[in-house]
């Protein structure tokens, strides 16, 4: 009788963690801009950029999700696609010009689709 009662709950247990694991999986793109503070020096926003893309390159999938806030569950699977900065030259109406570096990222994760 304890042989038929754990061989049950062995495979209950077991069916569950392979439930888990059955469904459609998909990748998926997204793209996300970071923007830096709004600067006097056009150089100073061109290095503020390149630290924001420097600083993604070294984020591995996990710290990369929540950097770009993907809340889906990703598999830990996040990754940079490419990146590009522009940076914008913002005019106020007193005629100064400011800065802003803006770091477009181009990044993949993998979902799973339920089937329900």
């Amino acid at each position: 009788m304890k042989k038929i009662f754990l061989a049950t709950l062995v495979f209950l247990f077991s069916s569950s963690i392979f439930a888990q694991n059955i469904g459609n999986h998909s990748d998926r793109l997204g793209d996300k801009q970071l923007k830096t503070a709004v600067m006097q020096d056009k150089s100073a926003a061109v290095v503020a950029g390149n630290n924001i893309r420097d600083n993604l390159e070294t984020l591995n999938s996990i710290e990369l999700s929540k950097k770009l806030n993907i809340w889906r569950n990703t598999y830990n699977s996040t990754k940079l696609k490419n990146t590009s900065m522009t940076i914008d030259e913002l005019y106020a109406q007193n005629g100064t010009v400011s800065y802003q570096a803006i770091v477009n990222v181009r990044y993949q994760y993998t979902v799973r689709e339920s089937n329900q």
